[in-house]
């Protein structure tokens, strides 16, 4: 036999993943705890990354700030290495961001 009883997840493999109900975590709001989350996801920190984000030009404005000071400071905050935004171009409705740096630096960077 064997054919019925158990839970509904009896045949669900029960390891951990990281997308496993167990390692849930808050979703970072400081380098440091995107730092803990990493390591504890056996993410190497020391990789470097580039991620590309189309932004609406309104919202591209918002994020660089008066003189690029909100982007510096998201810089800071985030640990990005580099935070670089594509020219806006004449009859464009959209730019584009790059985030380069570790994983949680970008993931902290993306969230502010």
């Amino acid at each position: 036999g064997g054919g019925g009883g158990g839970t509904p997840n009896s045949s669900h493999d029960e390891r951990a993943s990281p997308f496993s109900p167990t390692l849930m975590m808050p979703v970072p709001t400081t380098l440091d705890q995107a730092m803990m989350q990493a390591v504890a996801a056996g993410i190497d920190t020391g990789i470097s990354f580039q991620v590309k984000v189309m932004l609406d030009v309104k919202d591209a404005g918002k994020i660089f700030g008066q003189g690029g000071s909100v982007l510096r400071r998201v810089q800071h905050v985030s640990g990005c290495t580099r935070i670089h935004f594509s020219p806006s171009k004449p009859g464009s409705d959209h730019r584009t961001a790059l985030l380069q740096g570790s994983a949680p630096s970008i993931v902290i960077g993306l969230s502010m």
